[in-house]
């Protein structure tokens, strides 16, 4: 066992009940996000918001992410899981539904990280603007990653997983270049950004 993980403590379910309460009750007007720092980790929080608008990961707002607290409960971080659902990838979505301009703002469809969105957007634009200038967002950036995962994958495994589950037009790296260039323009136009 680790150091840091005997310095670890289990998070309470109380300790999620407090943040869920908290978080509906801003949602509600009985309490102010401006007490956010209370209940979670902002950056961890602002930094998930950005992925998950980055890459329109619908599915990544509710259902995928987990919540882990290193102090008993009291601060929760946010991260991602199962992204099956990004990039121009939506179940039961067609290719024109799913551009870049078409899809908006993915937090849109949740009203408590539209609520998050929409007061911490100077935090949020700052953020977006940081990661822009230096080079952490862009398009090659991300096509480098692409192309540096996807070489990880053997010839004969990439044969097995199409013979097995086949393939589609979403399933290109044509489409997830161009998708994602589109998406990092539309949120460079949401969030003012212009390289300095």
């Amino acid at each position: 066992m680790t150091p840091t993980q005997r310095n670890r403590k289990k998070p309470k379910e109380t300790g999620l009940e407090r943040l869920v309460s908290y978080i509906a009750d801003c949602q509600s007007g009985k309490a102010s996000l401006a007490d956010f720092e209370s209940y979670a980790n902002k950056q961890s929080w602002l930094d998930y918001l950005l992925f998950i608008e980055l890459a329109a990961s619908q599915d990544s707002m509710i259902n995928n992410l987990f919540l882990e607290s290193w102090d008993g409960g009291s601060i929760w971080h946010i991260m991602a899981y199962d992204m099956d659902e990004t990039f121009g990838i939506i179940w039961n979505y067609t290719p024109a539904q799913v551009q870049p301009g078409v899809i908006g703002w993915i937090t849109n469809y949740n009203a408590a990280w539209t609520m998050l969105r929409e007061y911490f957007a100077d935090d949020l634009a700052a953020k977006w603007k940081y990661l822009r200038d230096n080079n952490v967002i862009s398009s090659d950036t991300l096509d480098k990653t692409i192309r540096r995962l996807t070489g990880t994958i053997s010839t004969d495994d990439f044969t097995a997983d199409v013979t097995a589950w086949g393939t589609n037009s979403l399933s290109t790296y044509g489409f997830l270049i161009t998708w994602i260039q589109g998406r990092i323009a539309r949120l460079d136009e949401q969030w003012g950004y212009n390289a300095s």
